[in-house]
């Protein structure tokens, strides 16, 4: 069965996240005052490190990244990406 699982997250320049293997993420927003990134997934799949950078408008981003989705704090404006690789 597929579902839909929010994943809170630490606004910060890199983080991981435990996630069930082929989670897809979909969207990221505040949600009483804490960051949250919603993913489909499996919930019967096994749990794999995925890795996320967290940039702001016009700042430099190193390896091979996925663009996922912006979303706003305030008046910051933040863009998550899925880190794939550092190289």
């Amino acid at each position: 069965m597929i579902v839909v699982w929010k994943f809170e997250f630490p606004l910060a320049n890199e983080f991981v996240l435990q996630m069930p293997i082929g989670a897809r993420p979909v969207t990221a927003v505040f949600q009483n005052g804490r960051p949250c990134m919603w993913a489909i997934v499996n919930p019967d799949e096994s749990t794999e490190d995925r890795f996320f950078a967290i940039r702001g408008t016009g700042k430099g981003l190193s390896g091979k990244s996925s663009y996922l989705t912006t979303f706003l704090d305030g008046s910051f404006v933040w863009h998550l990406f899925e880190v794939r690789s550092t190289e």
